[in-house]
Parts: C-alpha cells; sequence; structure tokens
C-alpha cells in the first residue's frame, strides 16, 4: 500500500473481476491470461501500475508511424511492460 501512498493526487483504481468459465476451461489458466492481458491493456491505455510489492512496473515506450487508423487506435507511442 506505500507505493499508493507515495503516488502523490489524482485518481487510483483498483481492477477486480468475476471470472465466467467455459466448459474445459481451467481456472489457473484463465486467471494467468486473464491477469497479463489486463496489464497489457491498462499499458495501452497509458495507466502507471505498481507491481504487488507496490513498486512501479517498469516498461518500454515504442514509439511508431502508421496510418490513420493505426494512429486512432494506438497513438505515437505503445508502453510495453519489462518481462
Amino acid at each position: 500500500m506505500n507505493g499508493i501512498k507515495k503516488s502523490g493526487r489524482g485518481n487510483k483504481k483498483l481492477v477486480y473481476c468475476t471470472i465466467r468459465l467455459k466448459g474445459g476451461q481451467k481456472l489457473d489458466k484463465a486467471i494467468v491470461l486473464l491477469e497479463k492481458n489486463l496489464i497489457k491493456h491498462a499499458f495501452t491505455e497509458g495507466h502507471e501500475l505498481l507491481n504487488i510489492q507496490g513498486a512501479k512496473i517498469q516498461y518500454h515506450e515504442i514509439g511508431f508511424k502508421g496510418s490513420l487508423t493505426t494512429l486512432d487506435l494506438f497513438g505515437r507511442c505503445i508502453l510495453v511492460p519489462l518481462t
């Protein structure tokens, strides 16, 4: 919680969900996939994220050029978490 306390002013969000499995899906695998993709989505939206220890998650900022459609979807850069 120290990472949240030290983050300064502004909005803070806690993301949680309920997982609905389809037949044959395994909960442990679904949780891992969901978490990875929620993190990727948050980075593409430009949100600053903290890991479970409260430290900021490090990322690469990748700039690129593209068509107007690409720019509308992604802007001029994408943030990608270091793995």
